[in-house]
């Protein structure tokens, strides 16, 4: 994604960019300046050298930052949480003083700082002191046990050594005998001095380690105040906002924008209708007729400019719309090309073929009523009574059953004009009004005159489709769906359906069909063979990419010609803009 789809991205969900930051804000500010204030006081212990006794002699062991981590963990053995929890007395649990605790060795030097924190700042002082105090007495008395078993050490050592002066006594008088009674009263002088020198140590011992900073009663809180808090519940919020934000984005599997489209598809986009938010409000709004000089209207006709360098190879008399699912808008999108139609002077009929879900009628303001359902009954009850009327082949010759020609059509058509004049619609300058011709079952085929007809057949009257439609504006007819019938798949898969599109494409210059979506039923694939070409209508945002392509997908596999998509609901702002001339 590049700088600007994110800030599309921002700009499309704003709402959600604000809103949750700054609920989660308010909740911190509250939640901070209710909850109890905490107070926290430090006492600091100075550590020194511990010494060493041994029987080889005195030593002392260095404070180094190796040995820091070890003493620090000393520091809050059970041994000091308990006792401290001893002199502070109240209740004190040694739980609730090693939540409280906190011990923070020095990155240089050689000492601890005992931190305790509590609701009360004098109470957090009492745990802070009573810590360190209990700390210094653990370890003295650590050292003192330490120093009185090396007491005992020399005491043993000090007695085999007069075991040995005493038995050296009596040994006779000679060298060998003389310089090992002075080696062994020379070790025993020197032990006894050092038990002396250590009991003298042992009596002044103080652990090693001296408070060098009582702790004090803070009267400054160190929990957050309600602005800090309010401040890090807006830095989350904007942090969640975000990443659910580009969470959603990647699991959001709608169409965003016009490559992605033809990605999907492999198809051209012919033409990018951008959202008009007054079309949404009024269903019975054709843009086309109402706002000509809009953006909306002038879209159309960029796609009626697509389809006519796509005639350009094989005419495009009868064109489907069709759509993946519904609410794509291809019936909005199917009566207002009609209506471009219709304005550029060309002769327009408009079928609603949604036999299920008719909403051509509600969107050019007509009233249910017959409609294609009729007429395709009527032509199938047509075809019956011819079949029954026709006579055998068996007695009479071929040209009793020939199809008629059309030089028969043309003169049965002109026959005809003057019974069905339609001079009350104008014809575009320059334009011949097309005569209209007679196609399949409304032909009369002459019976010759060795083979009269049976049965009185007599010669039918040429289907005059408008007629039966209604006229909504200047050369703009509609054909209504007609009745609810159970069996749509039947009535317009029949024979007799491709035959209806061919008589209105030689009584029309332009057919627009409005189909059925693909996906949820099979109406829409059923006819798509029968036209010249269809359009595939999605909607930016809204269709789902597998729905899309599963759409293309099903009317390809029908073989029929699928000229190209329409992208529906562009918005008027961003990367994908529809841009118009006029105005809005």
């Amino acid at each position: 994604m590049e700088l600007t789809d994110y800030l599309q991205l921002a700009r499309r969900n704003w709402l959600v960019l604000v809103t949750l930051p700054l609920l989660l804000a308010g909740a911190a500010f509250v939640y901070t300046g209710r909850e109890p204030k905490v107070y926290a006081s430090t006492a600091t212990i100075l550590l020194r050298a511990t010494e060493q006794v041994s029987t080889a002699g005195t030593g002392s062991a260095e404070i180094n930052s190796a040995s820091l981590p070890v003493i620090a963990k000393e520091a809050r053995s059970p041994e000091v949480i308990a006792a401290a929890a001893t002199v502070l007395g109240g209740g004190i649990t040694t739980s609730e003083i090693d939540a409280a605790l906190t011990i923070i060795p020095p990155e240089q030097g050689s000492t601890l700082d005992f931190r305790a924190t509590a609701h009360d700042p004098k109470r957090a002082a009492d745990v802070a002191n009573a810590v360190g105090n209990a700390f210094i007495e653990v370890r003295r008395a650590s050292a003192v046990e330490k120093g009185n078993q090396t007491v005992a050490n020399f005491d043993i050592q000090i007695a085999e050594l007069s075991n040995k002066i005493d038995q050296f006594s009596l040994l006779p008088d000679n060298g060998a005998n003389k310089t090992a009674l002075a080696s062994a009263q020379s070790q025993f002088q020197d032990l006894s001095n050092k038990r002396l020198q250590l009991q003298a140590d042992l009596k002044l011992k103080q652990g090693a380690a001296e408070v060098v900073q009582v702790a004090q009663p803070s009267s400054d809180p160190v929990s957050r105040k309600p602005m800090e808090g309010g401040l890090i519940g807006l830095g989350a919020g904007l942090a969640v906002a975000i990443g659910f934000i580009l969470l959603r984005d990647l699991l959001d599997q709608r169409l965003r924008s016009r490559d992605e489209a033809e990605e999907l598809t492999g198809l051209q986009v012919l033409a990018q209708i951008p959202l008009d938010p007054r079309t949404l409000k009024d269903d019975r709004r054709i843009a086309v007729i109402h706002k000509p000089d809009g953006v909306v209207a002038e879209a159309v006709r960029s796609l009626r400019v697509s389809m006519r360098f796509l005639s350009v190879e094989k005419p495009l008399r009868v064109v489907l719309v069709t759509s993946a699912g519904p609410g794509d808008g291809k019936s909005t999108l199917a009566t207002n090309l009609a209506a471009s139609y219709a304005t550029g002077g060309f002769r327009t009929l408009l079928i609603s073929a949604d036999l299920r879900r008719p909403r051509v009628e509600k969107l050019t303001d007509l009233e249910a009523g017959p409609g294609l359902v009729e007429i395709l009954g009527g032509m199938a009850e047509e075809e019956e009574l011819r079949q029954r009327r026709l006579p055998q082949h068996s007695e009479f010759d071929e040209a009793a059953i020939a199809p008629v020609t059309p030089a028969g059509r043309a003169s049965g058509a002109r026959r005809r004009a003057a019974e069905h004049a339609i001079e009350e619609f104008p014809t575009p300058p320059g334009r011949r009004r097309r005569p209209t011709v007679d196609v399949m079952v409304e032909a009369s085929v002459p019976a010759p005159a060795a083979a009269p007809a049976r049965n009185g057949a007599r010669p039918r009257k040429t289907l005059q489709i408008v007629d039966r439609a209604r006229a909504v504006a200047d050369n703009l007819w509609v054909l209504p769906a007609g009745k609810p019938v159970n069996n749509p798949v039947e009535i317009l898969g029949s024979p007799l359906a491709k035959d209806f599109f061919a008589l209105a494409a030689e009584q029309f210059d332009m057919v627009i069909v409005d189909s059925p979506p693909v996906l949820p039923v099979s109406d829409a694939l059923i006819m798509a063979h029968l036209v010249d070409g269809v359009i595939f209508v999605t909607s930016l945002r809204s269709t789902n990419h597998s729905h899309l392509e599963r759409g293309v997908e099903a009317v390809k596999a029908t073989q029929a010609r699928l000229l190209g998509l329409v992208l529906n609901r562009v918005p008027q702002t961003g990367r994908d803009a529809v841009y118009g001339y006029y105005g809005k």
